[in-house]
């Protein structure tokens, strides 16, 4: 299923969400049915959290079923929360937006190519997947630049074929070029996603959620 919604009058979902297969994070002072129809669009339970008091949980966490990346930011009574539903890596490296510089499913992590080895190792043992380092369409900040399920992947517009079939040999998912919100490459902000289901931003056109359907298998 797939759900048009913005968030406080903002259509950028992924800097603000994100989504496992096993639940959703989204920010608190939502109204109650924004909520509800994330859990309905993604059939996950919602959980309402800050991060550092910050609404942009996309950008600063990144997880999968197995685990998460959270930057050090966190206060402690927000990371206690998380640490109900999930093991929890807090990234102190110097690109510790984790949303932002990681792109993980439950098959492999693409990370920020600066973010120093030995965090690339703890970042696995979390997550539980084989990581490296690399870059979409050139860009570093990876987890903005795609967003990926364990059943597809949407890439920036400017990744070259080559890159989607890499992309789709590391993630073991097919991957498509694609756009949303009226033609923002950086589809990892504007939406969140699992297997199930996709809330994107209300500025999506009708041609880019075709898109978006076709590349998550949500047909």
């Amino acid at each position: 299923m797939l759900k048009l919604l913005e968030f406080n009058s903002n259509p950028f979902l992924g800097v603000m969400g994100l989504a496992t297969e096993r639940f959703a994070l989204v920010p608190r002072g939502l109204p109650e049915e924004t909520v509800k129809e994330v859990e309905k669009a993604l059939d996950v339970p919602a959980i309402e959290m800050h991060v550092g008091g910050s609404i942009l949980l996309g950008s600063l966490i990144a997880s999968n079923s197995k685990g998460a990346v959270v930057s050090y930011i966190i206060e402690e009574d927000e990371l206690k929360e998380l640490e109900k539903y999930v093991d929890v890596l807090v990234l102190e490296d110097k690109h510790n937006a984790a949303g932002n510089n990681i792109l993980v499913n439950d098959n492999f992590a693409l990370i920020h190519p600066n973010i120093s080895a030995r965090w690339v190792r703890k970042i696995e043992d979390v997550l539980g997947v084989p990581a490296k380092k690399g870059t979409v369409a050139d860009i570093p900040t990876v987890g903005s630049a795609a967003a990926v399920t364990d059943k597809g992947g949407l890439a920036h517009p400017e990744a070259d074929d080559g890159e989607l079939e890499y992309l789709k040999d590391l993630f073991e998912v097919p991957f498509y070029r694609g756009t949303a919100n009226y033609g923002s490459g950086f589809v990892g902000a504007c939406m969140i996603a699992n297997s199930k289901g996709a809330v994107v931003g209300n500025t999506t056109t009708n041609v880019e959620i075709s898109r978006i359907e076709d590349a998550f298998d949500l047909l």
